[in-house]
C-alpha cells in the first residue's frame, strides 16, 4: 500500500498542530508547514513523542508570494509522493482590538493568508507535482475566525489558544 503523506500548513501550533497530530496518529506520514524554525522543530519533537512518523518540516510564509514559491519547490524535490495538502495557516490579526475597531489593513493581512497565500501555495503545488508527474489529490481549505462581533484569545487548559467570536 502506498504511504499517505499529508503536509499541513500552520502545523507547529493551535488548530494546525491538532490536525497533523491526529493524522499522524491514524498512520499518515507528515509534513509540519510553519514560519519559525524553532517552533517547527517543537513540534516535531512532541509529535515524535506521540508516536507520529514526520518526515520533516518546510518554511512556508503565506504572505510572501516568493516564499511560497521556494517552499513549493522544495516541497516538490523532498516530497514527491505528497497526497494531501491542508492549507490550516492563518494570521490571528490584533486580538486586544475588537472587530469594529479593527483597522481595515488588518483585517486585509489576517484575510490574505488563509485565502491568497493558500491558493497560492496550491497552485504552485499543483505546478509542482505536474512537472514530477505526480497527480495531487485532494486539498482542504480552514476558513478564518469570524470578523464578526467581539473576538477573544483565550488560553486553554493545554496551553494552547482558542478564538471565542
Amino acid at each position: 500500500m502506498k504511504d499517505k503523506i499529508v503536509l499541513v500548513t500552520g502545523a507547529n501550533k493551535g488548530i494546525g498542530f491538532g490536525i497533523v497530530k491526529h493524522l499522524g496518529i491514524s498512520g499518515w506520514k507528515v509534513i509540519v508547514g510553519a514560519r519559525d524554525g524553532q517552533r517547527a522543530e517543537k513540534a516535531i519533537g512532541e509529535l515524535e513523542k506521540a508516536g507520529v512518523d514526520v518526515l520533516g518540516w518546510v518554511n512556508i510564509e503565506l504572505k510572501d508570494l516568493e516564499n511560497i514559491g521556494r517552499a513549493a519547490k522544495e516541497i516538490g524535490e523532498r516530497f514527491p509522493e505528497l497526497s494531501l495538502l491542508v492549507n490550516n495557516a492563518g494570521i490571528p490579526g490584533d486580538m486586544s482590538v475588537d472587530s469594529e475597531n479593527t483597522e481595515i489593513d488588518i483585517i486585509r493581512e489576517t484575510l490574505d493568508v488563509p485565502y491568497k497565500g493558500a491558493a497560492a501555495l496550491d497552485q504552485q503545488e499543483r505546478r509542482t507535482h505536474s512537472q514530477h508527474h505526480r497527480t495531487f489529490r485532494d486539498q482542504s481549505l480552514l476558513a478564518p475566525v469570524s470578523l464578526c462581533g467581539k473576538q477573544s484569545r483565550t488560553e486553554r487548559n493545554d496551553g494552547s489558544y482558542g478564538y471565542r467570536v
